[in-house]
């Protein structure tokens, strides 16, 4: 049993701190950067963590649909990094003893995304001041007069590639689909475009919510707000990461993508495996000519 177990929160932070005889782990969330997409709620394998609907607000006398909101049980979180390591927009850090930790990743029990963004410096310099403008998230600012961009809170949803006409190039983490079934939406409702992160989402001259697929990032925070569970569809067929060994990925990558990217990552592990064994007989049968 933990000797300090304190849950503590406000508009801005959610924080979990478990004091043990000589281990302090802190677990902080924070609920600006969050965009309650529910990725950590379904790989959390001690069901510690859930999002919950949010009321409406008012902004000049209309109303719009909010993101959901994360909470995290104290009693059963017990700090494994899961969550942390699956989130897209890093709005999930864990700390031991005043350190970064994430203890699936020291484990190598799972992987790390694959953010790959490449600036073309010689075509950027017409988009400098305009950098404030290119990405829904706010991650792209000017440093001694170049372009930066926060890759690690990168989700790559190729809104600044657009937007730059190229001088950006960006390749997505997550590969799926979106379909949003227009007979099934409920009339005048447009949740999933009030909270959609990356600006997927866009409305029709006739009302009605259209997406963008090559802008998004298969997140689900749209899918969290819709009321109509027949309406909207997301589905991740494939993730960008690095290579890991690990059946914690496995159980893990069953509930974030379809059973076919699962089967694909499956083969190429067989295909690596029997790769590597060719090369090992071909290397002891070399030694024993």
């Amino acid at each position: 049993m933990p000797l300090k177990l304190i849950r503590t929160e406000d508009d801005r932070t959610l924080t979990i701190e478990r004091g043990l005889y000589t281990k302090r782990f802190l677990l902080i969330v924070d609920r600006e950067t969050c965009r309650g997409c529910g990725i950590c709620e379904r790989v959390c394998h001690t069901g510690a963590i859930s999002l919950h609907e949010r009321l409406k607000e008012v902004i000049d006398g209309k109303e719009r649909a909010v993101r959901a909101q994360i909470d995290i049980d104290p009693h059963l979180c017990d700090h494994c990094g899961m969550c942390e390591a699956t989130c897209p927009f890093v709005a999930i850090t864990h700390t031991l003893n005043g350190e970064p930790m994430v203890c699936v990743h020291e484990a190598n029990a799972f992987p790390e995304y694959i953010r790959e963004i490449v600036i073309d410096e010689s075509k950027i310099a017409p988009f400098i001041k305009k950098a404030e403008t290119l990405c829904p998230l706010g991650l792209v600012s000017v440093e001694d007069g170049k372009l930066a961009i926060d890759e690690r809170s990168c989700p790559c949803c190729r809104v600044c590639e657009d937007r730059t006409d190229g001088a950006i190039k960006v390749r997505k983490i997550f590969h799926g689909s979106i379909k949003i079934e227009q007979a099934k939406c409920p009339k005048g409702c447009q949740n999933c475009f009030d909270v959609c992160p990356v600006e997927a989402l866009e409305l029709g001259d006739d009302g009605k919510v259209y997406p963008i697929d090559k802008f998004c990032v298969y997140c689900e925070a749209c899918v969290k707000v819709c009321p109509e569970p027949e309406a909207l569809t997301v589905t991740r067929t494939s993730i960008r990461h690095t290579q890991v060994k690990s059946g914690a990925w496995n159980k893990a990558l069953e509930k974030l993508a379809t059973g076919t990217a699962l089967e694909q990552e499956m083969r190429t592990k067989r295909t690596s495996k029997v790769a590597e064994s060719m090369t090992r007989r071909q290397v002891i049968g070399a030694g024993g000519d």
